[in-house]
C-alpha cells in the first residue's frame, strides 16, 4: 500500500483527502505536521502489506503486526525452495539476507 492507501485503511480518510487537495510543498501548520509525522512513522513500521495493515486496524497492536511481518518474510524464504534448484537455495538465501544491508549503502 502507498501512504495514502494506508491512511484510508487505518481510518484517516479525512487526512488523506486533505493531503490530496493540498498537494503543495508549502508550510503545514504545526499540529497537522506533528500528526503527519506520527502517521508516517507508523506507516514506516507497519508497512504496506495488507495483512499487517489490517491487523493494525483491528488491534493497534504493533507486536502482533511485527509477528505477521516476520511470518510473511519466512514465507518468502520458504518459497525460494519451490522455485530454485537445490544448489541455488543457499545462494538465494544469502542474497535475501543481505538485501537490507545493500539498500542501506550509499550509491
Amino acid at each position: 500500500m502507498t501512504f495514502f492507501e494506508f491512511l484510508s485503511a487505518i481510518g484517516h480518510e479525512k487526512t488523506r483527502a486533505y493531503l490530496e487537495q493540498h498537494n503543495t510543498y508549502g508550510p503545514i501548520e504545526a499540529p497537522l505536521h506533528e500528526k503527519l509525522i506520527g502517521l508516517l512513522k507508523l506507516y514506516f513500521f507497519v508497512g504496506g502489506m495488507p495483512e499487517a495493515v489490517s491487523e493494525y486496524r483491528k488491534t493497534e497492536n504493533v507486536k502482533t503486526v511485527r509477528e505477521i511481518q516476520l511470518e510473511i518474510l519466512s514465507a518468502y524464504e520458504k518459497d525460494f525452495a519451490k522455485h530454485a534448484a537445490p544448489h541455488e537455495i543457499m545462494k538465494i538465501t544469502t542474497v535475501w539476507n543481505q538485501v537490507h544491508r545493500q539498500l542501506a549503502k550509499e550509491n
